[in-house]
């Protein structure tokens, strides 16, 4: 596994992402969080699942933040930077991690019925 961004670590990245996916459970929404990091350790976004709040079938925790991301970098190439997550992402959510370009994928927990990283 690489090293985390500056000044950062995965544990405390994830403990980011946690928070977010009970403010998702808390808002009826599967509890996901995500959190994107730049590769200098900024961070970038801090979010969570929105499908039902937005009416928005896309509305995933990561598809949020690597929007929200790409309007602070200014480009949808997020190079250098990661992602943590709380949990394995779909293959729509994989596909859009790809194109975005990141340096590297952390996430909590296996999605054995929907996961498209390693389940």
């Amino acid at each position: 596994m690489p090293d985390p961004p500056p000044g950062l670590s995965w544990e405390g990245l994830m403990d980011m992402a946690l928070a977010q996916a009970r403010l998702a459970a808390a808002e009826g929404e599967v509890p996901v969080g995500a959190v994107l990091a730049g590769p200098d350790g900024r961070l970038l976004a801090q979010c969570r699942n929105a499908p039902v709040a937005l009416r928005d079938p896309t509305a995933h925790a990561e598809i949020l933040a690597l929007r929200a991301g790409a309007a602070v970098v200014g480009n949808y190439r997020l190079n250098g930077c990661v992602l943590a997550v709380t949990l394995e992402p779909c293959a729509m959510c994989a596909a859009a991690l790809v194109h975005a370009r990141l340096a590297g994928l952390v996430y909590g927990a296996a999605d054995a019925l929907a996961g498209a990283v390693t389940s």
